[in-house]
């Protein structure tokens, strides 16, 4: 009867759906990351790229040609049309109901590769970017997800001592790195 009055809801189209999150429309068009298929360092898929070639448990041209700061780093889906428009929501519009959809999009699809981890961090937010969200987004899926991972979390460690340009206003990693 509720379902009557209150039907489920798309989060992205907002057309009524049979589905909790996303109607099945919607849902096709994220594109999972098979990470069968993956640089065993910064998780990029091969071919992605077009200098990249598939070699099962190697490292992609990039991670070899450069040293990383990191041992794995994973991605569970492209960063595109339905996924990215609800990041933007999450991130920049106040919806923080859209970080259930990632907390079950992260937890269903966790990396398998990525295992004997005992701490979550947020990626930290200038003060001045903080302030002016209200809010930082990858800290509200870290407390969520340090529980469903049964795992300590550590919000205060990072600190984002300059502010530098948002990444998005660049247009490849190379530019990106020299703000780093």
């Amino acid at each position: 009867m509720l379902n009557i009055f209150f039907p489920n809801l798309c989060i992205s189209c907002h057309n009524p759906s049979s589905e909790q999150l996303l109607c099945n429309l919607c849902s096709s068009e994220i594109k999972l990351i098979n990470t069968t298929n993956i640089c065993i360092s910064c998780g990029i898929p091969f071919n992605l790229f077009s200098e990249s070639t598939f070699i099962k448990g190697h490292k992609c041209d990039s991670c070899i040609r450069e040293t990383v700061n990191f041992n794995k780093c994973r991605s569970i889906a492209r960063y595109d049309g339905t996924l990215r428009e609800l990041l933007h929501r999450f991130k920049y519009k106040k919806k923080l109901g859209v970080g259930n959809f990632f907390i079950k999009l992260i937890l269903d699809n966790f990396p398998k590769d990525l295992k004997g981890f005992d701490l979550v961090m947020p990626v930290p937010l200038h003060i001045r970017k903080l302030r002016e969200r209200e809010y930082n987004q990858s800290a509200v899926l870290v407390n969520s997800l340090s529980r469903k991972l049964n795992c300590e979390k550590d919000l205060f460690s990072l600190v984002k001592s300059r502010e530098t340009e948002p990444q998005i206003n660049f247009k490849n990693s190379n530019m990106r790195k020299k703000i780093s």
